[in-house]
């Protein structure tokens, strides 16, 4: 959910800025296994709905009757995954192994033909 906010330039270019929630989800599966016993394993899987935001910019220019073209970045960022412990299996070694994820976030860049009636 992202509103747009801006002002336009002569009566054709629409500047704008937008910034709002973000939602996304998240996963993973991972397995790390000692070989060359191979009998150990440290299974983990993770899915998680994440909220953040968003923000960026864009501009809209009207072309000819009703059509528009625009381009816009949005940037967003939902945060990271919390880590996960993983117990091996079969239980023999006492260790356990962490694992983690690095922050999910992403640059976008738009391009658009719109048609207003």
């Amino acid at each position: 959910m992202r509103p747009r906010l801006g002002f336009v330039l002569g009566s054709r270019f629409l500047i704008y800025g937008t910034g709002g929630l973000a939602i996304a989800h998240n996963g993973f599966t991972a397995n790390t296994d000692f070989h060359p016993v191979g009998t150990e394993q440290y299974p983990a899987n993770l899915s998680k709905i994440q909220k953040g935001w968003a923000a960026g910019g864009g501009a809209e220019v009207a072309v000819a009757w009703g059509w528009t073209v625009r381009a816009d970045y949005i940037r967003y960022d939902v945060g990271s995954l919390p880590t996960l412990t993983a117990n091996p299996v079969p239980p023999l070694p006492p260790f356990q192994i962490i694992y983690s994820s690095n922050t999910d976030s992403a640059n976008l860049v738009r391009f658009g033909v719109n048609y207003k009636f």
